[in-house]
């Protein structure tokens, strides 16, 4: 539920961030806010996925490689930046489906970091479909968040990207056995 929740406030937060973006009129501070933008969605795709990681019962020690963790984070910052400024220039849909391979690939980074007494076993059908959550979702919510400029819009850009973000996790560990 914290993870859910830290995703839902960032999601409305880089969306917020990305209308600030929209109305700048000079490059360098469009540019600012959507590189802001990009460091709050990839930090609460991080932190959606950890904080569910730290919940995660494997039924033996768990510990995560450093490295890797913090690649994980910058991965999804990077991308989603990347993402954003798509959207904003080539449409939502495309900027978001980039967002969504984002998820997709902090998710995995981040599972790659996991350190455990035991081997991963993966359901390719289900890491298949955790990616293809995520990124059809993220493009459906930018899609919706760069369509208009009414309240509704954002509102539900909002909801559908924590939806790509809590739904590829989920489906995502759902994906492995140990």
């Amino acid at each position: 539920v914290l993870a859910a929740g830290l995703c839902v406030l960032a999601c409305a937060t880089a969306l917020t961030m990305i209308t600030r973006a929209r109305a700048a009129e000079e490059q360098r501070t469009r540019l600012i806010w959507l590189a802001g933008a990009g460091a709050v969605a990839g930090s609460g795709i991080w932190a959606t996925h950890f904080v569910a990681m730290l919940a995660y019962s494997a039924g033996m020690p768990i510990a995560f490689e450093p490295g890797l963790t913090v690649l994980s984070a910058a991965i999804a910052m990077g991308l989603c930046g990347v993402g954003f400024a798509v959207a904003l220039m080539a449409g939502g849909a495309v900027g978001g489906m980039i967002c969504g391979f984002a998820i997709a690939a902090m998710h995995y980074a981040g599972m790659a970091a996991v350190q455990l007494p035991a081997r991963g076993v993966w359901d390719f059908p289900y890491v298949s479909a955790s990616i293809l959550i995520g990124v059809s979702l993220s493009g459906l919510a930018l899609h919706f968040a760069f369509r208009g400029r009414m309240r509704r819009d954002y509102v539900l850009g909002a909801g559908l990207f924590a939806l790509a973000i809590v739904g590829m996790h989920f489906t995502g560990m759902a994906a492995v056995r140990f």
